[in-house]
């Protein structure tokens, strides 16, 4: 059973949505979207607010990556590397932490042979 909302929920809906919408940088304005979505408010909140996750997600690869980057002093620079797994950089992240066991086991591996 949905509930009617109050006037103050309805303008806390809003306002998360405006906030949501400025901070992805969405084409389309806030207004548009809530014209669109005139009384399914909490379903835009919903879809961008999943977006919002999502974004942050990638953001957060995108920085075990770099890091990555840094600690296997790769030729590739960061830039070149995202653009060649734009859309995958869960794939580059986990081509990168299985090059880095690699070589950490290469390295733990190696026998001292000076005496």
């Amino acid at each position: 059973m949905i509930f009617p909302q109050s006037d103050n929920e309805k303008k806390a809906i809003r306002a998360k949505i405006i906030a949501y919408v400025e901070e992805l940088a969405l084409p389309k304005s806030a207004d548009e979207l809530l014209d669109a979505y005139e009384g399914r408010e909490n379903e835009l909140l919903a879809f961008v607010t999943k977006m919002k996750a999502k974004k942050e997600e990638e953001a957060e690869t995108i920085a075990e990556i770099k890091i990555l980057v840094e600690e296997l002093t790769l030729l590739n620079n960061l830039d070149e590397l995202l653009d060649a797994y734009e859309g995958r950089e869960n794939e580059l992240l986990k081509n990168l932490t299985n090059l880095k066991a690699k070589k950490e086991d290469k390295a733990g591996t190696t026998v001292d042979t000076k005496c």
